[in-house]
C-alpha cells in the first residue's frame, strides 16, 4: 500500500513539474508578444497613422462657421446720404444631424482600432512563425552536431588505420568526404541560424529578445472542428473591421436620412442711413432638395455590398481552418509515425560498434547511418509543418 501511495505522489509530482513547464513556455510567449508589440517599428507607424485617422474624423462634426457681411452704399449721383449693412448669421442643421455624424466618427474610430489589431495579428503571426523557424534551425544544427562529430571521429580512426596499413586510401578517402560534407552541412545550418535570429531581432524593432522559448509550444489540436471554429470566430481583427465597417454603413444610412431634414441660419442685421436705422434677427431655411438627393441610396448599397464581403470573409476564414486543422491532424500522424521509426531504427552508435567489430563494411555504415539521420531531418521538418501550421491557428488567441 505505502508503494503504490509512493507511486501516486511521485506521478503528482512528475504532473505538476510538467504542467510548470507548460505554463512558463506559455508565459514566454506572452512575453515575447508583448515585447513585439513595444518594440515593433511597424506597429509604432500604424499606432500613428491610427491616432492621425481619428483626428480627421473628428473634422466636420462641428456647424458651418458664421458668416459676417458690411455693406457701405453710397447713392449715384453723389449725394450727401449713404447707407451702412452690417448682418451676422449661422446656419445650423437639423440637431439629429449632428448626433448621427458624430457616431459615424465613432464607428470610424472602432474601425480603425480594428484595423491597428489587424496589423498587428499579421505581426504577431509572422514572428510565431519565425520563431518556431529559429528553434527549428536549432534543433537541426545540434543533429548536425552529433551526427559531424561522429564522423569526424570515423574519418580520425579511419586515418589512423590507414597510417597503420589496414585499410585502403579509398575507404580512408571515403571517410574523410563524409566527414568534409557534414561540416560543411553544420556550418550551413549555423549561417540559417544566424539569419532566422536576425530575422527576430529585425520584427522585434532592432533589439533581441529577452525571454525567448528555446522549445515548441504546448499547442494542443482542438477536438473537433466546431468547438474550434466557436472559439475564434469573434477573434480575427480583419472581420471585425468588417462587422465595424457595417455599422459605420449603417450609420450613413440614418445620417442621410436626417440630412433631409431643412437647415435653418438665424443671425442679426443692422441698417443705417441718414434718416432711419433698422435692426433685428433674420430668419432662414434651406430645403435639402437635390444636393443629398443621391446619398441615402449610396449608404444603402454600401451596407448591401458590406454585409456581402462579411459573408464571404466568415466563410473564407472558416474554410481556411477547417484546412489547417485537417493538414495539423494529418501532419501530427506523420510525426508520431516518424518517431516510431526512428525509435526501431538502429542507432549510430550500435552501427559504429558493428563497423569497429567488421560485421558491416563503411558502406553499409554510411548507408545506414544516412537512413537514420535522413529520418530525423524528416521528423525534424514535419514537426516545424505542425506547429507553423498550428502558429496559423493559434495566432488569433494572442
Amino acid at each position: 500500500m505505502k508503494i503504490i501511495i509512493k507511486i501516486f505522489a511521485s506521478c503528482l509530482f512528475l504532473s505538476g513539474m510538467v504542467l510548470n513547464l507548460f505554463a512558463q513556455e506559455e508565459a514566454q510567449i506572452k512575453n515575447m508578444i508583448a515585447e513585439l508589440e513595444r518594440n515593433n517599428t511597424h506597429l509604432q507607424a500604424i499606432q500613428h497613422a491610427v491616432n492621425a485617422e481619428k483626428a480627421g474624423n473628428r473634422i466636420g462634426l462641428n456647424p458651418d462657421d458664421p458668416q459676417i457681411g458690411i455693406n457701405y452704399l453710397k447713392p449715384h449721383p453723389r449725394l450727401a446720404d449713404h447707407r451702412l449693412d452690417y448682418s451676422i448669421t449661422q446656419e445650423l442643421e437639423f440637431p439629429t444631424v449632428y448626433g448621427w455624424r458624430k457616431k459615424v466618427a465613432q464607428g470610424k474610430d472602432a474601425v480603425l482600432d480594428q484595423q491597428l489589431l489587424m496589423s498587428r495579428s499579421e505581426v504577431v503571426g509572422l514572428t510565431l512563425q519565425n520563431w518556431l523557424q529559429w528553434v527549428y534551425h536549432r534543433e537541426y544544427q545540434q543533429l548536425l552536431k552529433v551526427q559531424s562529430q561522429h564522423a569526424t571521429q570515423l574519418a580520425e580512426a579511419y586515418q589512423r588505420a590507414f597510417e597503420a596499413g589496414s585499410i585502403s586510401v579509398l575507404d580512408r578517402n571515403k571517410a574523410r568526404i563524409h566527414a568534409a560534407n557534414l561540416q560543411k552541412s553544420f556550418e550551413l545550418q549555423g549561417i540559417e541560424l544566424s539569419a532566422s535570429w536576425n530575422q527576430l531581432i529585425r520584427l522585434n524593432g532592432g533589439q533581441a529578445f529577452s525571454q525567448l522559448p528555446t522549445h515548441y509550444p504546448d499547442w494542443v489540436l482542438p477536438i473537433s472542428f466546431e468547438v474550434w471554429i466557436s472559439e475564434i470566430s469573434k477573434k480575427p481583427a480583419a472581420l471585425q473591421a468588417m462587422h465595424a465597417q457595417l455599422d459605420v454603413h449603417k450609420d450613413e444610412q440614418r445620417l442621410a436620412a436626417a440630412m433631409r431634414l431643412p437647415h435653418l441660419s438665424v443671425g442679426y442685421m443692422r441698417e443705417q442711413d441718414i434718416e432711419v436705422d433698422f435692426r433685428g434677427v433674420t430668419f432662414g431655411l434651406s430645403l435639402p432638395l437635390w444636393q443629398n438627393k443621391n446619398r441615402s441610396k449610396h449608404a444603402r448599397l454600401q451596407s448591401q455590398a458590406q454585409e456581402s464581403m462579411l459573408i464571404d470573409a466568415q466563410s473564407q476564414f472558416e474554410m481556411e481552418q477547417q484546412h489547417l486543422l485537417q493538414k495539423a491532424q494529418l501532419l501530427q500522424k506523420h510525426s508520431l509515425e516518424l518517431r516510431q521509426l526512428l525509435n526501431d531504427s538502429t542507432e549510430p552508435a550500435l552501427l559504429q560498434k558493428a563497423l569497429e567489430l567488421g560485421e558491416i563494411t563503411l558502406v553499409e555504415y554510411l548507408v545506414e547511418q544516412s537512413l537514420y539521420y535522413e529520418l530525423n531531418e524528416k521528423l525534424l521538418n514535419t514537426e516545424l509543418d505542425y506547429y507553423q501550421t498550428l502558429a496559423q491557428m493559434w495566432q488569433w488567441l494572442y
